[in-house]
């Protein structure tokens, strides 16, 4: 019977969400360092949004600006930006499913639209 491998203990100062980002990354794939690095910057993304988003929790989502004017909240604009950067870590990791089909259809229709369009600019010369 092969050894059960037991998934790398989660960093140290994650909360709830980070710590269940890493633990279910952490369970299904084997990590480079690099990736590793990655995965704790995304969990501590994850954890940040959590907070940003009970700290909007019961706040109007709107204030007023310098000039008076009704603007939306600033915490809304930060969550919108860490949202971004988590998806942009999480990419990073390389975790895609292996089912590739969706991609190699999308590529080989590109390829066949660049055949036609050489073959019809080659006719006009």
């Amino acid at each position: 019977m092969a050894p059960v491998k037991k998934s790398p203990a989660a960093p140290k100062g994650l909360a709830a969400g980070g710590r269940a980002l890493w633990r279910e990354v952490t369970k299904n794939h084997v990590l480079r360092p690099d990736h590793a690095r990655i995965l704790q910057d995304a969990c501590h993304e994850c954890d940040l949004i959590d907070d940003l988003q009970a700290a909007l929790k019961d706040v109007p989502r709107t204030t007023r600006g310098s000039m008076g004017q009704e603007v939306i909240h600033p915490l809304i604009s930060e969550l919108r930006a860490h949202r971004a950067t988590l998806s942009t870590l999480l990419r990073g990791l390389s975790l895609a499913d292996t089912d590739t089909s969706a991609v190699d259809a999308s590529r080989a229709a590109t390829v066949s639209a660049i055949g036609l369009a050489r073959a019809r600019w080659d006719r006009k010369a």
